[in-house]
């Protein structure tokens, strides 16, 4: 089943979740997805919203804020969109595997037609991806959008899987798009 939240018109906030395994040495970024959502099955769609939406302080093995089995589209809504201080910290024994700190998809991303203000701030994976971690994107058409102070191993802002061939589109629109101090 795919993950939707649309045509709101208040606010909608996500903050201090979290879906995290503390079984020793077992591949937590695997059991524990999504802190705020996750589709394991399907997509997420974030559309048509009119109010700001907020996913601060989660946390999962991956996707630290969202985990989403194929995509995950984030279109055509009017007000603020904030991921800040979401964590991947998904371990496999000594090794860091928490992926997308703030969204995680194995297929694509969409960020496309919203008119608001975008910030991924401070989000942080132990492996990649600070902010997003995907196949491919296709970020279009939208008002500003600030990638700042994300962290991870490989990957701060942006990590591209590329676990099949696709085109990547990163088009300003109407906003810029800010990368600092990732």
């Amino acid at each position: 089943f795919r993950v939707e939240i649309n045509k709101t018109t208040s606010s909608i906030l996500f903050e201090g979740n979290h879906t995290l395994d503390h079984r020793h040495n077992t591949d937590a970024q695997d059991i524990s997805r999504g802190g705020a959502i996750c589709s394991r099955s399907s997509g997420c769609w974030i559309a048509h919203n009119y109010g700001p939406i907020v996913f601060n302080y989660n946390q999962a093995g991956k996707g630290g804020a969202v985990q989403s089995a194929t995509e995950c589209s984030i279109n055509n809504n009017t007000g603020k969109i904030v991921f800040s201080n979401n964590s991947a910290i998904g371990w496999h024994s000594t090794t860091p595997k928490g992926n997308g700190g703030a969204i995680q998809t194995l297929k694509e991303f969409y960020l496309q037609n919203n008119t608001g203000p975008i910030y991924f701030d401070s989000n942080s994976a132990t492996h990649v991806g600070g902010a997003i971690d995907c196949n491919h994107l296709n970020i279009q058409e939208n008002g500003p959008i600030y990638f700042l102070n994300n962290s991870a191993a490989w990957g701060a802002a942006i990590n591209l899987s590329k676990t099949a061939a696709a085109t990547n589109y990163i088009h300003s629109g109407s906003g810029d798009i800010v990368f600092n101090n990732n």
